[in-house]
């Protein structure tokens, strides 16, 4: 009689797909948002009964306001279809319900796309029932809107599309248990009556949006308009009335949008005498608290150490003279590109170390003051993601830093580093999986970092196992190769602005040598490049194509797209390997008088192919409007089109390949220059 019901009624019988989150009135604003986001019409919230009293098909989640507990803390519980959780609001609850999604199958990957399980089923409950709380008390996500990003449009622009999309890189922060967001204010603000009105509006609308759901949120400002080079919101155009400069500039971001943290930068390249530099922060750190009072200053302690400067007595970096400064102003240690503060960081910026940005921010845990570290998990311009390049090297060295960091800290009874806002500058190719991962590294520290890897593809059972390790295998390799081996110059590139700079001794990302300097080495000299520089860029696209095959070869849907999204990234960086490796040998060749029969024809294949499969990628991107970060387009950066539409042209590629057609047939063609 049952299987005769069963077969009329069969929605009876079979599990209901379906869960439904219940909670009281009291938490609507930190949870409507939460559930919409999730795009899931499975997922439902229910404002109109008591928790407690969950019932009815599918599975439940009561989420239950516990005072008792401690700031940004949760406790799960439950059995069959009944899950609860009990938290702090208006965060707790909220890492709560993330996790009780998570231990269903859910992964909350990108603002604006996220995975599901196929089928609601009951959670894993085996790690449930201890108090959960964060290691960190800042764990921050800073939006580079210097550069055209996906963050750039949502919270720059105006419009609901882009107030949507504001409020959707809260959830995801919130989702990957961060508590803080901030961008870089732009100049446009500055000179338009209309503009700034536009800006505060649409900026209130976000910041109302963050207070509702408990991020805290930041404003990049600078200090001096004369080392401003990319039209960021700045403090100082003129050496006199700088009071009156600060309080009129000021005044534009605090009044009617009052952030709770203003991030003080201070340009690139550019120094000022220490006294009058020390003087202008403590004076933008008055102002501020006279017009925000209690509002937080950060400065940023940027990298370079080709400028120094002397201060009572001593030679520094120029940007290390923030620490000087009033001591209510927290410093916020940075580092550049994947490189971390405990590893060779390849010539960046003239650096060969980065020993006094590690001892500043050892020195300040060890006397217990405020500090911040804010590295970065892309460069852009002509280093990682415009190249296009996929580099799990990124996850590495955030956890790297972290790890060494807390070693350091209980081997010397230090006070723990708790403030750490981590650098965006884009989102496709596999971006988001260095931001996700530092973000959760700031809840809780693993003791490796492919467990991250492991955590974020765990749904896909074996076959999200094997990914994992995958990728911790590639972050290795590309952390010898790149780092270690200083290879990162090579799968990087230059454009135009930046070889203007070089004549200038102005350095940035890795500087590799020219086709000029190539000829200009000895017959030993090439012969060593050869062996350093161009053999290894074949045995690393080498190896890169065999972790490609272990994933081309898992038990997975090819059309799944966290899957392809790896096999395009795992491709494009073997494809790159193998293009300038081609190059750098052609050169050399050039140079010896070796025959270089059919250069042309090798790198015209391999470009072709690079061009299927940044085709592909850019055919599957997340955002919901890839034209925009592909294409040109006014916007109120210096650069007036996407932030990926370098990659999409492959024009560094392109360059490179035009400029040594250029040497070895003697031919004058004009080659992109890939910059402004």
């Amino acid at each position: 009689m049952r299987v005769l019901v069963c077969l009329v009624f069969l929605s009876a019988c079979a599990p209901v797909d379906r869960l439904t989150v219940h909670a009281d009135p009291a938490l609507a604003d930190a949870l409507t948002s939460f559930v919409a986001f999730i795009d899931d019409d499975r997922v439902t919230l229910d404002l109109t009964v008591t928790p407690e009293s969950t019932s009815g098909a599918g599975q439940h989640v009561a989420v239950l306001q516990d005072a008792a507990l401690c700031d940004e803390c949760f406790v799960l519980s439950g059995d069959g279809d009944r899950s609860v959780v009990r938290g702090a609001a208006p965060l707790g609850v909220q890492y709560g319900l993330a996790q009780v999604l998570e231990d269903s199958g859910y992964r909350f990957f990108h603002p604006w796309a996220g995975h599901a399980p196929a089928a609601i089923e009951a959670p894993d409950r085996s790690a449930w029932g201890d108090t959960r709380q964060p290691e960190m008390t800042r764990r921050g996500i800073h939006l580079h809107t210097l550069h055209p990003i996906e963050g750039y449009f949502a919270v720059w622009g105006t419009g609901e599309a882009n107030e949507e999309g504001a409020a959707r890189i809260i959830d995801w922060v919130i989702k990957n248990r961060g508590n803080h967001l901030q961008w870089v204010g732009l100049d446009d603000i500055i000179d338009s009556s209309i503009r700034l009105a536009g800006w505060q509006e649409h900026t209130a609308t976000v910041l109302a949006e963050a207070g509702r759901r408990g991020v805290t949120t930041g404003l990049g400002i600078q200090l001096y308009g004369s080392g401003n080079l990319q039209q960021a919101f700045d403090l100082l155009d003129a050496p006199l009335n700088k009071r009156e400069q600060i309080e009129e500039r000021l005044a534009m971001v605090t009044e009617a949008t009052p952030f709770d943290l203003y991030h003080l930068s201070f340009g690139e390249f550019n120094d000022a005498p220490p006294g009058e530099f020390l003087a202008d922060v403590n004076l933008a750190f008055e102002v501020l608290q006279e017009q925000a009072p209690g509002a937080e200053m950060a400065s940023l302690v940027h990298v370079g150490a080709d400028l120094l400067v002397e201060y009572e007595g001593e030679d520094w970096i120029y940007y290390l003279l923030a620490q000087f400064a009033d001591p209510g102003i927290t410093t916020w240690v940075h580092t550049v590109m994947y490189y971390n503060l405990y590893d060779d960081p390849g010539g960046s910026y003239h650096h060969e170390d980065y020993d006094a940005h590690r001892q500043l921010l050892h020195d300040r845990l060890g006397a217990g003051e405020p500090v911040g570290y804010f590295p970065e998990s892309a460069y852009w311009i002509a280093f990682d993601n415009s190249i296009p390049t996929y580099l799990p090297v990124y996850v590495k060295s955030r956890w790297r830093d972290l790890a060494e960091t807390r070693a350091a800290v209980e081997a010397n009874g230090w006070s723990p580093l708790v403030d750490h806002t981590l650098f965006s500058s884009g989102w496709e190719w596999g971006y988001w999986q260095t931001d996700v991962a530092t973000l959760r590294m700031g809840w809780a520290l693993p003791d490796d970092y492919g467990s991250l890897y492991e955590e974020m593809f765990a749904p896909w059972g074996d076959a999200g196992a094997a990914a994992a390790t995958a990728l911790t295998s590639l972050a290795e390799l590309q952390y010898e190769a790149l780092i270690v081996d200083r290879l990162g110059a090579y799968l990087s590139s230059k454009d135009s602005t930046m070889e203007i700079g070089y004549s200038l001794d102005i350095i940035s990302q890795p500087k590799r040598p020219s086709y000029g300097e190539i000829a200009d080495m000895s017959q030993g000299e090439r012969d060593a490049f050869r062996s350093d520089v161009v053999e290894p860029l074949r045995t690393l696209a080498t190896e890169h194509w065999a972790i490609y095959e272990a994933v081309l070869n898992l038990d997975v849907d090819r059309a799944d797209p966290w899957f392809a999204e790896l096999r395009d990234g795992i491709s494009i960086d073997a494809l790159r390997a193998e293009f300038i490796a081609q190059v750098m040998e052609a050169a050399a060749d050039h140079a010896d008088g070796v025959s270089t029969d059919g250069w042309n024809t090798e790198l015209l294949a391999v470009l072709a192919d690079a061009r299927q499969v940044v085709g592909a990628r850019h055919a599957a991107m997340h955002h919901p409007d890839p034209a925009r970060l592909t294409e040109p387009g006014a916007n109120a950066t210096i650069y007036q089109y996407g932030y990926l539409i370098r990659a999409d042209e492959l024009c560094y590629w392109e360059r490179e390949q035009i400029r040594l057609g250029n040497l070895i047939d003697g031919f004058d063609d004009a080659a992109p220059g890939c910059a402004l």
